[in-house]
């Protein structure tokens, strides 16, 4: 018949067919294409979170570990040193105690005394020293000579006792009392090298030195 004829394509195909063929091929695009993205909405789901590292968490020993760098251990100090207080003896000692008292002869001079009490009469310029430039001697009266210890002197022997309160390379200082601030001595510290032990005195001691001015320390000792 004409009429259904007209209805069919150039190919003979019926056009409903081609019509229902595409419909079921888009729907299966459809369902495969849905299909394959909740699969992968489901793997990136339950995967699991990479966890982050915080520098904190990373012990510090072994953060030392890997370096060639070594700590510095300061000494924690373990007691106070008191550099204020006195000490019971302190200041210059009266000659009576580090020198020896010599009562003068008839006879005597002061050549006389330098030869028979210190072995020389080169001697004689320590014993005016010693006495305030003493220029003559009298019968009966008392000067001063350098211990036995002291074999030769510049005369300007005295001792002196105090508290180290500062002690390095260049000086020693001891204090009368105060601390650093208060009265004291400063003493060159290349006057000590021949004195022996001098690593036992430290900040705080209180101590007698027996020196030479202008020349050497001959003795330190605990006070």
């Amino acid at each position: 018949m004409e009429g259904s004829t007209s209805k069919d394509s150039g190919l003979g195909i019926n056009p409903k067919i081609i019509f229902v063929f595409l419909w079921v091929i888009s729907i299966c695009i459809v369902a495969f294409v849905s299909f394959a993205f909740g699969k992968n909405t489901n793997i990136t789901a339950n995967a699991e979170p990479t966890p982050a590292i915080s520098p904190t968490s990373v012990p510090i020993a072994q953060q030392n570990s890997n370096t060639n760098e070594q700590a510095t251990v300061l000494p924690v100090p373990t007691e106070t040193v008191d550099l204020e207080s006195f000490c019971d003896k302190t200041g210059p000692s009266q000659k009576k105690d580090y020198l020896v008292a010599y009562t003068i002869q008839d006879g005597d001079t002061i050549s006389s005394i330098a030869e028979k009490q210190l072995g020389s009469t080169t001697r004689d310029a320590e014993i005016i020293q010693l006495n305030d430039n003493l220029s003559k001697v009298t019968v009966g009266s008392v000067l001063y000579l350098p211990p036995p210890s002291i074999k030769e002197s510049s005369g300007k022997l005295f001792e002196v006792s105090g508290k180290i309160v500062k002690r390095d390379n260049a000086n020693w200082q001891l204090s009368y009392g105060g601390g650093s601030t208060g009265p004291g001595i400063v003493i060159p510290a290349f006057w000590f090298k021949d004195v022996p032990n001098l690593d036992s005195y430290k900040l705080g001691d209180c101590v007698t030195v027996f020196l030479d001015n202008g020349v050497k320390v001959y003795t330190i000792k605990k006070s």
